[in-house]
């Protein structure tokens, strides 16, 4: 993982870590997917499960092959209060 991609994901973690509210409204994620994100991303949209967040909106840019495409976890479909999910360029 390039340095500058190291930071932004612990600047990520770190302010998850952070936030202790306990609804969410939104969680939005736009981030520049490579396969050896996948346990970072699950994490942070186990953050968003257990923030009870109503609009989920997942955003993988990517250049790369259908191949490293982010591939959503069964668990996303987990939270109750889920009312809006939007999804681009995963699987």
């Amino acid at each position: 993982m390039k340095k500058q991609k190291y930071k932004e994901v612990g600047f990520i973690n770190w302010t998850l870590l952070l936030h202790k509210a306990p609804k969410i409204q939104k969680f939005n994620i736009t981030f520049d997917y490579k396969s050896a994100h996948g346990h970072q991303v699950d994490s942070w949209i186990h953050f968003a499960i257990a923030r009870n967040v109503n609009k989920r909106f997942l955003d993988f840019p990517c250049k790369r092959s259908y191949l490293s495409l982010y591939k959503l976890p069964h668990f996303i479909y987990s939270c109750r209060w889920l009312m809006v999910l939007a999804l681009n360029r995963c699987l």
